[in-house]
């Protein structure tokens, strides 16, 4: 099965969330430009007392919180399905960097000094080994 593909049923699920999530951009959309008009009307018509300042300083942070919900709503969040279909991807993408960093670090080991002195020495230990059990047992009587 190719990783992307989809059961209908999860595909008809993720057609709906989107369509969802347009139709809620578009109201933004809309509640936006209303707004938009209605503080631009407000501020042109008003004069130059104190309530109606007031008033425009209210009308203004009301809009500014409705245009802020509405975006906030409107931002698309991964659906589990999303979640589930993404892990597949993330999960092969951490194996293959395991692997490239582990044989990196092999390489890196096997060609080290430490890795060379240390088998320099395991030799040496197993020709004295060897040298001894020659002596001791290849003695001529």
């Amino acid at each position: 099965m190719h990783k992307n593909s989809l059961h209908p049923m999860q595909e008809r699920s993720l057609l709906h969330e989107k369509a969802e999530l347009i139709g809620l951009k578009e109201k933004s959309a809309n509640v936006t430009k209303g707004l938009d008009r209605l503080l631009l009307s407000k501020l042109l018509e008003g004069d130059n007392t104190e309530k109606n300042g007031n008033m425009k300083l209210y009308l203004a942070v009301a809009t500014l919180m409705l245009v802020l919900i509405a975006h906030s709503e409107a931002v698309e969040e991964p659906t589990i399905e999303q979640h589930f279909a993404n892990f597949h991807a993330k999960l092969q993408e951490f194996g293959s960097d395991l692997t490239e960093k582990t044989a990196k670090a092999l390489k890196e080991f096997e060609t080290s000094e430490f890795a060379a002195k240390t088998k320099n020495w395991f030799t040496e230990q197993f020709e004295k080994v060897r040298q001894k059990f020659d002596e001791t047992f290849n003695k001529p009587e």
